[in-house]
């Protein structure tokens, strides 16, 4: 059940494993769950995030919505729909999760 929280990123359990599960099991999910979350959020590190280092700093993404210029650490970025960029991950990892950006293979 550790395993599973730390692998999905997530505290929601699939329905097919929800029911196989004991109250005991499913108040440690649970009780995990809140610890985890409540110390990336005093931390503000996503622990969870990526378990697998990057294979490299930059990624190529491509802009999915308009969306204002972003800054980054090489200055600003002109973020207009159907538009590729080679990031930072950390400048844009946000903007993915988001879904204003896609990463491209």
């Amino acid at each position: 059940l550790l395993k599973l929280r730390w692998e999905s990123g997530t505290s929601i359990v699939p329905t097919e494993l929800r029911e196989k599960l004991s109250t005991h099991e499913m108040a440690l999910m649970k009780e995990y769950d809140e610890l985890l979350t409540g110390y990336m959020d005093e931390t503000g590190v996503q622990i969870t995030d990526d378990l697998d280092p990057p294979k490299s700093i930059k990624i190529t993404v491509r802009v999915l919505k308009d969306m204002e210029d972003l800054w980054t650490e090489e200055g600003f970025m002109a973020m207009a729909k159907d538009t590729v960029h080679h990031v930072r991950r950390t400048d844009v990892e946000h903007l993915i999760k988001q879904g204003f950006l896609k990463h491209t293979a």
